[in-house]
């Protein structure tokens, strides 16, 4: 599954969605129709193969949809999911539960038309999981989340959440408390003022940030840092000078099954090493050859 503003693939028209077989050519067994009108940020696959589909939009295929829409695997709209009204506001990320529930982060502030700011729960049916209290929720946008056991970890251009100082990242218990355990500190920062932290992947038991920030804790970190569980740095991770920065600040990644890390973004630099754009790391930091 591909998203993203795009309106063709290969020559063939698509609505900012295609699904492509293993070797890129179109699966033409997906129809979207005419798809989405706008951005997509976000595509999760179910284990029942039903997708789960996040971003700006107002419209499927003709039909009016704000932002979360889930998809039977052949393309058409699943009615057994209802929204209502839907989201207000950006979907950025989805987390899947292993219960069938889901967690949607974003720059929303309303849900079916109630208040749940940046951060709520769903049930199967799309309806909301009340189980889930994120109070007056976060004070600026959420990009990224994941799913450690039942802890949830979110990072974005925030500064509080439910009235509490935590500045660009949090871990939260399953009902939607603050986990103390885990002490960011001071958070993320940039000289600037001005900090988001975009992406955060889980590796064996450490926590990888990326994003637009040169500060973690009082302590230098240029636009990607790993964490212990409890929120401190992992000085095992030698990212030296970090990245640095040749247009724009938004960084993401992925990590492979074999733990290389795959930064992606717009940076011109990783520990003074010229990498363009793309830089493949080991589990400690060391910049690679593309090692596939």
């Amino acid at each position: 599954m591909v998203g993203g503003f795009f309106s063709s693939y290969s020559g063939v028209s698509f609505g900012k969605i295609v699904r492509l077989n293993v070797n890129g050519s179109i699966d033409n067994t997906f129809s979207a129709g005419t798809g989405f009108n706008n951005t997509i940020f976000v595509i999760k696959v179910q284990t029942d193969g039903k997708i789960l589909v996040g971003g700006n939009y107002s419209q499927y295929n003709g039909n009016s949809q704000l932002n979360l829409i889930r998809l039977n695997s052949d393309g058409s709209v699943d009615n057994t999911f209802d929204l209502g009204t839907g989201f207000n506001g950006t979907v950025y990320d989805i987390i899947l539960q292993s219960d069938g529930k889901k967690i949607i982060l974003g720059d929303f502030t309303t849900v079916n038309g109630n208040s749940h700011v940046r951060i709520v729960r769903l049930n199967n049916d799309g309806s909301v999981d009340n189980t889930f209290n994120s109070g007056t929720g976060f004070n600026g946008t959420v990009y990224s989340g994941l799913l450690d056991e039942d802890k949830i970890l979110a990072v974005g251009a925030f500064f509080e959440y439910s009235g509490q100082t935590n500045r660009q990242i949090v871990k939260l218990n399953s009902d939607g408390s603050i986990d103390n355990t885990f002490n960011s500190g001071a958070g993320f920062t940039r000289f600037s003022g001005i900090s988001f932290s975009t992406t955060i992947i889980k590796y064996s038991d450490k926590y990888f940030v990326l994003g637009d920030f040169d500060n973690y804790n009082g302590g230098t970190a240029n636009g990607l840092i790993q964490l212990n569980q409890n929120g401190s740095i992992n000085a095992s991770f030698n990212y030296g000078t970090g990245l640095v920065f040749s247009a724009g600040t938004f960084n993401t990644g992925i990590i492979l099954s074999n733990g290389v890390h795959v930064v992606f973004g717009e940076f011109s630099e990783y520990k003074g090493s010229v990498v363009n754009d793309i830089a493949f790391i080991n589990q400690v930091g060391t910049l690679l050859n593309c090692p596939l």
